[in-house]
């Protein structure tokens, strides 16, 4: 009798529709001179994401789920260099494509309750998997590393029907995730040097979600 509650609880799930730009800042640290390459790529892109979320209703308060099962890419570029074979002060063009995805990118997030007819916040902790997909002439290669950030957003929801009966749910929202830097080192190529590349990516996006609330 001293403690007692009438919030009700309510589990939902749905799927999204996220339009993003994705932006890259990144350096790459050349081997031998350790001179640095900087380089910044912005790429649009749309993918589908699934959520499911618990919902106490006299509250307001949201915690949830998403993910995101396909894959965006970072960008792409080809280039064409001279580099060292191996030979003393002898130099082969070789052919160099770069290129990286985000995928298996999920979410765990939580909602403030909605204010001015259905008005919320939003903060996320995000994790990715950065995957490189590189042909490199030089015989060098880097691998995949899992990368961590978080997102600040703000939506308007809205629930269709009565907030303690069953019914669909719909939501969209704006928002921006900063991930940590990322630093990869490739393996040794032919010489036995090794490359080192960093970057930072953020993205800016808008989602519409339409679910179904217990």
């Amino acid at each position: 009798s001293v403690y007692s509650t009438s919030a009700i609880a309510g589990v939902g799930f749905g799927f999204s529709v996220v339009g993003a730009g994705i932006d890259t800042t990144g350096e790459e640290v050349l081997k031998g001179n350790g001179t640095v390459s900087k380089k910044d790529v912005r790429t649009a892109v749309a993918w589908p994401e699934g959520y499911i979320q618990y919902d106490v209703l006299d509250s307001g308060f949201v915690i949830g789920a998403s993910y995101n099962p396909l894959s965006a890419e970072l960008g792409a570029q080809t280039r064409i260099r001279n580099d060292l074979t191996g030979e003393p002060n002898t130099y082969t063009a070789v052919t160099q494509t770069a290129q990286a995805e985000l995928k298996d990118h999920w979410k765990l997030y939580i909602e403030t309750p909605g204010v001015f007819g259905g008005i919320y916040a939003t903060a996320a902790w995000s994790s990715v998997t950065v995957e490189t997909n590189e042909t490199l002439g030089t015989g060098g290669s880097y691998g995949n590393d899992d990368v961590n950030g978080y997102t600040l957003g703000l939506g308007f929801k809205h629930r269709f029907g009565d907030k303690d009966a069953h019914g669909l749910m719909f939501k969209t929202e704006v928002n921006y995730t900063d991930y940590k830097q990322l630093e990869l080192k490739s393996s040794a190529d032919a010489n036995g040097d090794t490359s080192t590349v960093r970057a930072e990516p953020e993205v800016y996006g808008l989602k519409v979600s339409l679910g179904y609330q217990f």
